[in-house]
């Protein structure tokens, strides 16, 4: 019955993130035809960014939840996976901030995946965001923050739902707070957060879950109390990714 209830709402939460994505998708349109359109006054100007960046807001929101129910549109193609974490290095690095201390720790090899790039950065700064304001939260004294690739060969019934065969397997190590037993037990729920009001939609763990789904894989976390977070996203490679 839990698993039919989460079902129908995915199912719901996907329908009607799908019609107010299109929604504002005619909102955001329309206001940048205006902004072009209206003399080059201040005021109003503001005014029209104001309202442009609430609607990109939106978006950003819709698209999360799309993720979550798994009907997120992907434009699936083979990446390499150390080379768009390399990539990504500046931006991890701006997302943590200036007080982290960042290591990259890629595996040798290649580490080829079918994937959505986009989604795929997302959600890689997504979990940075997550692991930087745990850290910021739990007042760590040396915060540190390891993004971690290997490969794994998961045997039959190793980790359900996936299938045996090999992962690559992306981790995000913070030496944060931690958490208890039952925030573990929550943190992949859709609008759960830890955060204060207004600093979190309690969309992003889930929404990374969402999208490693979309590419039959799955999320997972390890923490405890007072010894940090892991999370790890893991995505079929070669024939797993097919099976």
């Amino acid at each position: 019955r839990e698993s039919q209830k989460l079902e129908a709402i995915g199912q719901l939460t996907g329908g009607l993130a799908h019609d107010f994505n299109n929604l504002l998708g005619i909102v955001i349109g329309n206001l940048d035809i205006i902004k072009e359109a209206l003399p080059d006054e201040a005021k109003l100007q503001r005014r029209l960014q104001t309202a442009l960046n609430a609607a990109e807001r939106g978006a950003d929101i819709t698209r999360a939840l799309l993720a979550v129910a798994r009907r997120q549109p992907l434009q699936l193609a083979m990446d390499e996976m150390n080379a768009l974490v390399a990539e990504m290095q500046p931006l991890i690095y701006s997302a943590a901030g200036k007080a982290v201390t960042v290591t990259l720790d890629l595996c040798e090899g290649e580490l080829l995946v079918p994937l959505d790039a986009g989604g795929f950065s997302n959600a890689l700064l997504n979990l940075v965001n997550n692991a930087r304001d745990a850290m910021s939260q739990g007042q760590t004294a040396d915060p540190r923050l390891c993004v971690r690739t290997r490969r794994e060969t998961l045997a039959p019934g190793a980790l359900e739902p996936l299938c045996a065969g090999d992962y690559a397997v992306l981790e995000i190590i913070d030496n944060g707070p931690g958490m208890s037993e039952d925030v573990q037990q929550r943190v992949f729920e859709p609008f759960y957060t830890t955060k204060e009001v207004g600093k979190g939609t309690g969309l992003g763990l889930s929404m990374v879950r969402g999208f490693a789904e979309q590419l039959g894989g799955t999320a997972t976390l390890e923490s405890a109390p007072g010894a940090g977070t892991t999370v790890r996203l893991i995505l079929p490679v070669g024939s797993a990714a097919q099976g």
